[in-house]
């Protein structure tokens, strides 16, 4: 199981020109304005050798038109990226509200990323019990989940179906009450579960930290 912090998690949403721009210009740049870049060294070398002509000159007015062209799209590229990510950060629509609006909010751990659960009434007359996933910032939405857009992203999948009484509102309203107390079981587990992995990477971290301390004396790497 993978442990992210809340903190590493809003770290691109706080920042993301400085998150997305490195990763605009690796993903649609870098290598082919290098590759670019390198024949036109080549072939100004060549020209230089094979013709009267200036070949330094002529490769310098290719680096420089090249070198405009790939700053206008890498700007173009980054603020369409960048536009097209935050557009949906104000869009969770009605699950997003759901999941934000749950009783039991406060009791999720305040440090470390884990599944909420949360509940909808639905008109075919079930109770939904939905479980919301968070995504980090670059993860796509899976297909057999419902995506819920928002800051940060989540996916929701419903994974318990309760039937509604049909005929007695004070029944139903029970049946919500239920329905809410077994999302925040849920998420209660979900919270310890992921607290106990964590504390258990911090244990294998101090341990694995211990044991290299004390090789470090053998191989000479500790100061006496």
């Amino acid at each position: 199981m993978e442990i992210i912090r809340r903190d590493d998690l809003e770290e691109p949403y706080r920042h993301p020109y400085r998150f997305w721009l490195p990763q605009v210009w690796r993903r649609n740049y870098g290598t082919p304005v290098t590759i670019a870049g390198v024949l036109c060294v080549i072939g100004g070398a060549i020209l230089e050798q094979t013709s009267d002509v200036d070949g330094w000159l002529v490769l310098a007015v290719l680096l420089a038109l090249l070198g405009a062209i790939a700053v206008l799209q890498f700007m173009a590229k980054g603020a369409w990226e960048i536009w097209r990510v935050t557009r949906g950060w104000g869009q969770g629509g009605e699950l997003e509200r759901v999941r934000r609006s749950r009783p039991h909010a406060g009791e999720r751990d305040p440090d470390l990323v884990h599944d909420e659960f949360a509940v909808t009434v639905e008109d075919s007359g079930y109770l939904y019990v939905w479980r919301f996933r968070t995504l980090e910032v670059y993860d796509a939405y899976p297909e057999d989940e419902v995506a819920v857009p928002g800051r940060p992203r989540h996916t929701a999948k419903v994974v318990t179906e309760i039937a509604l009484d049909p005929h007695d509102t004070a029944v139903a309203a029970a049946q919500l009450a239920e329905a809410q107390d077994t999302a925040a079981e849920y998420e209660r587990r979900a919270r310890d579960r992921v607290a106990q992995v964590a504390s258990q990477d911090r244990e294998v971290e101090a341990d694995r930290r211990a044991v290299a301390a004390a090789l470090r004396h053998l191989t000479g790497q500790a100061r006496r």
